[in-house]
């Protein structure tokens, strides 16, 4: 998935600050683990509760 992609299945839950998926900064490719910001603690907080376990592309969102 991409950063924008990831950005706004999180949106859904909330207003988000920052979403940042991390790469190998030679090769570009995803390193399977990135970070999602929400302006709101309770957004954050329902977003732990949502998608915690939830699988992506063979990838369990912890």
């Amino acid at each position: 998935m991409t950063q924008d992609e990831i950005k706004d299945l999180f949106g859904t839950i909330g207003a988000i600050e920052s979403c940042k998926l991390v790469r190998d900064k030679t090769t570009g490719q995803s390193l399977g683990y990135g970070f999602v910001n929400f302006i709101r603690t309770e957004d954050a907080d329902k977003a732990v509760k949502t998608m915690n376990g939830l699988r992506l592309q063979n990838k369990t969102i912890k």
